[in-house]
């Protein structure tokens, strides 16, 4: 028995299964985002780093921010924020959407786009409302709508 003991007490065995452990509950506690960058409180977000790209067509019941690059379709029930090193060659339709980078497509806000200072705009935009802060360029055709004053689809009455 005293040789099982041993065994069980013995070092290699115990930093090995103290390793899997602390990776198993350190795992979580590095995935929330920094204190800096805004949380979404509605849904899950995507990332797409400095170095990702995404080619294809996306539909997402949550928010997207690109710091890469983004090719194709994307249908968000969130907001999109295309930040500064960002480049967005789409059809995108998002609650809002946030420009710092270069977006060129076919945009749909339902609720807002801005387009920041560094930002680059290019193609048809269909908004509720608009912001477009100094030094941003923003070209191409531009169609503004009122929102609908029921959530429901129904007339107001």
């Amino acid at each position: 028995m005293e040789g099982s003991q041993q065994t069980a007490d013995d070092a290699p065995p115990t930093p090995g299964y103290r390793a899997r452990t602390e990776t198993a509950v350190a795992a979580p506690a590095a995935t929330p985002a920094p204190a800096s960058e805004p949380v979404a409180v509605n849904g899950p977000v995507i990332r797409l780093g400095p170095r990702d790209v995404l080619s294809g067509r996306l539909v997402f019941d949550g928010h997207l921010r690109v710091q890469g690059s983004m090719e194709g379709e994307a249908t968000l029930s969130g907001d999109v924020h295309v930040e500064s090193q960002g480049t967005v060659k789409a059809k995108v339709q998002a609650a809002n959407l946030s420009v710092r980078g270069t977006l060129d497509g076919e945009v749909t806000a339902r609720e807002r786009l801005v387009v920041a200072g560094s930002g680059n705009v290019s193609g048809s935009v269909k908004v509720t409302r608009l912001i477009v802060e100094d030094g941003a360029l923003l070209n191409g055709t531009i169609t503004m709508e009122r929102s609908t004053p029921s959530a429901n689809g129904r007339a107001p009455s």
